[in-house]
């Protein structure tokens, strides 16, 4: 498309001095689209492009939740023991387990696309699979969620490299952050190692 571009501009202004606008007009007509805004914006204009990934996050689906259910006109109570119990003949059987992935785009610059423009949003999971979407930029940020039997292992928005006027390349793209969940687990039962140790030393004096 580029190259028709300048391949019409250059035919059609040789020997000649065309300004600016004649080079909008040939964009515009070889196009199909009025991308006026796109130099008024971002060319003319002085505001920041700026598109990214503000987080990734993902979580895994719970299959049993705890609490008391109507089954069969009767009520049953699922304990956290039971929930337990079902999650280890789960995992016997071989049932996969399902992941919620959460990935925010954001737009930090105050530019933004026009038109009929999408800026577009790849998710990688650790499985290997993808999911490409598309955001009209238009709002300050958008939350996108996908379930899958496999957690995210990075968001990337433009993965074309195609917005090459992006003020900030390196915010295109962020890796998931792994869980802290087991450290806090680990520091906690630490902390009551410690606490009863202290406890006795005190004891003993």
């Amino acid at each position: 498309m580029m190259l028709r571009i300048l391949r019409t501009f250059q035919m059609r202004f040789r020997y000649k001095h065309p300004q600016t606008q004649d080079f909008i007009d040939v964009v515009n007509e070889v196009t199909g689209k009025d991308l006026s805004w796109f130099f008024e914006e971002l060319f003319f204009g002085t505001l920041n492009f700026d598109y990214g990934i503000s987080s990734v996050a993902s979580i895994e689906k719970k299959k049993y939740v705890r609490g008391i259910f109507d089954v069969d006109g009767r009520k049953e109570e699922i304990t956290s023991k039971r929930i337990k119990k079902m999650e280890k003949e789960d995992k016997k059987s071989g049932d996969k387990k399902y992941y919620i992935t959460e990935v925010k785009v954001r737009r930090f610059g105050e530019a933004r696309v026009r038109g009929d423009v999408v800026m577009k949003l790849k998710v990688v999971f650790e499985d290997g699979s993808e999911e490409v979407t598309n955001w009209r930029g238009q709002k300050r940020w958008k939350k996108f969620t996908f379930e899958k039997p496999a957690k995210a292992k990075y968001a990337q928005i433009d993965p074309d490299n195609i917005w090459l006027i992006d003020s900030n390349l390196t915010n295109n793209s962020l890796k998931r952050k792994p869980s802290r969940k087991g450290i806090f687990k680990v520091a906690t039962e630490l902390l009551f190692i410690i606490q009863n140790y202290l406890q006795c030393a005190v004891s003993l004096i």
